[in-house]
């Protein structure tokens, strides 16, 4: 469908900023807002965006704040094991000392329950629940 081939471009675009400064959290923010239209089978698409997150965080060494913090939120998405999403949590602590209760509070069950319960046509959660602050 032309949404999904729109959404497949814009998806390259945001992967090459990634690549360019991934520090910069504009294309991660513009990344949660596509995933969050849904289109197509957003299964494969959010496989492909987490696969890019591990090919970032390959890159920097395990330390880029924004690849790990989207594959919290697509690995949650998805569905993945709880493991895999602490383990990744437990490098947002060493990486982002700053914000380590957040991390530490989105390993709790209420904060897992939260962001489980967003649908995908919801998306993956919004600003307003936190994710960035």
């Amino acid at each position: 469908s032309k949404q999904l081939i729109q959404l497949l471009t814009e998806l390259e675009l945001v992967k090459q900023a990634f690549y360019t400064e991934p520090e910069d959290q504009s294309a991660w923010l513009y990344l949660r807002w596509l995933l969050r239209g849904g289109a197509g089978d957003i299964q494969d698409i959010l496989r492909a965006q987490l696969a890019v997150c591990d090919e970032l965080l390959e890159l920097e060494s395990d330390d880029s704040k924004w690849a790990l913090l989207m594959s919290v939120f697509i690995l949650r998405s998805l569905g993945d094991p709880e493991e895999w999403v602490n383990d990744m949590l437990e490098r947002l602590k060493r990486v982002d000392p700053a914000r380590k209760n957040y991390y530490a509070d989105l390993m709790h069950t209420k904060s897992q329950r939260r962001i489980k319960s967003v649908t995908f046509q919801g998306g993956i959660p919004s600003l307003e629940e936190g994710c960035c602050q």
